[in-house]
């Protein structure tokens, strides 16, 4: 149902009268609710849950496009700016799953966040590094997602050399570090009072170690 909301000629008609503002108002609440459900595990099949996102995000970037010269209208309020970082700090912790279609989609997810800053920048004329500083690195995420076709092993070493090229901290990679931290942690307890813990969480503790390493330099 909030698939078929977030069509571009419906969003239009969530409010005639404002529909950018009010756009901003209602989808960023709608990726907010998401991406904290997705944070707290609370949400089964995770990796289908992030798919669908990824869908929002590109009808949300086509709504943008047809309305690119007002794009930024009403982008200003706080919720607009807390959804942006739960959504960086969900496909951040993605990059840590034991499921390799997990990582690539989450991968995939960062271009649909460039490309929303091109939209949001072009309009104003800034620099695509005022909404996102590692726009970069985002990219090459996305490329990466398209490219990579090898084992676990290759993908979470190219994974982790991107994350070794973040160069800014930001709401989204702090609160991710932090809240991988806090997991690790206690991933850490557990495998060390029972050492026969199942392979996937093992393999997502080694993936957790890889990540607070990289992105904490």
């Amino acid at each position: 149902a909030l698939l078929v909301l977030h069509q571009p000629e419906t969003i239009e008609l969530w409010n005639p009268d404002a529909p950018i503002e009010t756009f901003w108002e209602i989808s960023s609440q709608v990726l907010f609710f998401i991406c904290k459900k997705l944070i707290g595990h609370q949400i089964i099949n995770s990796t289908e849950i992030l798919k669908w996102l990824r869908e929002i995000l590109i009808c949300r970037n086509k709504f943008l496009l047809k309305n690119k010269e007002r794009a930024t209208l009403g982008s200003g309020i706080p919720i607009c700016r807390q959804a942006q970082t739960k959504l960086e700090v969900s496909l951040y912790m993605f990059l840590c799953s034991p499921d390799i279609e997990a990582v690539l989609v989450a991968m995939s997810c960062f271009r649909h966040l460039c490309e929303e800053a091109d939209i949001r920048c072009g309009v104003d004329e800034v620099s695509v590094q005022n909404i996102l500083p590692n726009y970069n690195t985002f990219i090459e995420f996305a490329s990466v997602s398209n490219m990579m076709s090898t084992g676990r092993a290759a993908l979470q070493k190219r994974v982790m050399a991107l994350l070794r090229r973040i160069e800014h901290p930001t709401a989204g990679n702090t609160e991710a570090w932090e809240d991988t931290y806090a997991k690790w942690d206690q991933a850490t307890k557990l495998i060390l009072n029972y050492p026969k813990t199942k392979i996937e969480d093992g393999q997502e503790w080694i993936n957790m170690t890889g990540f607070l390493c990289a992105l904490g330099g």
